[in-house]
This record gives C-alpha cells, structure tokens and sequence, in this order.
C-alpha cells in the first residue's frame, strides 16, 4: 500500500513518520524532496515552471523507488509547492503512474509552522501560512477524490490518530 503523506513543509510530516518507523520498521519512508534534490533538480525558491518539471520528474523517481513489495510505503510530498510566484497546485493527474491507495493531509497550526521555518528563507507569516494550510487541505482532498481514494486528516503529533488513519486504511 501507498499513501502519499502531506502538508506543509514544517508542519510535522516527517516526524510523524519517523514516529510510526521507530515501531514498524518495515515502513518505507520516501521524501520526495530528497529525491528531486539527489536527482539534481532545484527544491527552494523555484518557479511554477519548475514545479511542474519536478513533478513531472518525481513520477518517474518515485516508480523506481517504489518496486518493493513492503507492506506500506509512505510518500512525504506535498499536494502544494511554494514557488516564488506563488502557490502552485500539483495537478489532479500527477503522479497517475503510481498506484497510490490514500492520502493523510497533517494540519499543524500555523504558529508552531512558523517557528519550525525560523531562520529559512520559506514563509513565516502566521496569516500567510494558514491559507496555504487551508489551500493544500483542499487540494489533498481533491487528489484524493480525483482518483477514488481514501483522504484523512490528522493534527501534527497526534501519532495515535496517524496510526489509526493509516491502520484504517490498510483493512480497505
């Protein structure tokens, strides 16, 4: 099973997945920015033209990856890239070479999003932050319900809800 794990950037992804691996390693944790950028191609103050390259190229990086018959395989992607123009929507069709069974959108409050992106060059205005919050929620669920799968939300640190989520989803 696939599940493609969303969010902002800084607002707890990956920890929550480190969380779930510490007790199943079996669990196959794939960044999606660690591949673009491995593979060469620009992950910070890009433009929307190069959003929609690295989304073309993650679709062929994350087919090779992906040929394992691990029992989960979490993706920690975003749903909605923050370019320099802007944000910019992944497309409903992106990523269509992959058989991906649902999507979990992590919700952190915008102040702890903030904190966590001090001394970056991303966005840190509480306001800001929030309607992109808002904005790739949306969109999660819109890829989600695009391709027939199943979508769940879950705040930042609840790893028990996380668990729950995903356990739900491996029993459909």
């Amino acid at each position: 099973m696939i599940v493609l794990i969303c969010g902002l950037s800084g607002s707890g992804k990956s920890s929550m997945i480190a969380a779930l691996k510490s007790e199943d390693p079996s669990v196959i944790h794939i960044r999606a920015s660690k591949l673009l950028s491995d593979a060469g191609k620009p992950i910070a103050h890009i433009s929307k033209e190069d959003a929609l390259m690295n989304q073309n190229a993650l679709a062929e990086l994350l087919a090779k990856e992906l040929a394992t018959d691990a029992p989960l395989v979490l993706i920690d992607g975003h749903v909605l890239i923050e370019t320099a123009a802007g944000p910019y929507l992944l497309s409903d069709d992106a990523l269509s070479n992959l058989k991906i069974n649902g999507v979990i959108f992590i919700a952190a409050d915008p102040e702890l999003v903030s904190y966590r992106r001090q001394g970056t060059n991303m966005e840190t205005s509480k306001e800001v932050l929030s309607h992109l919050m808002q904005l790739e929620a949306m969109q999660a669920r819109r890829f989600a319900d695009a391709r027939g799968i199943q979508y769940a939300r879950v705040d930042s640190g609840d790893v028990e809800a996380f668990k729950s989520k995903l356990s739900n989803m491996l029993r459909q």
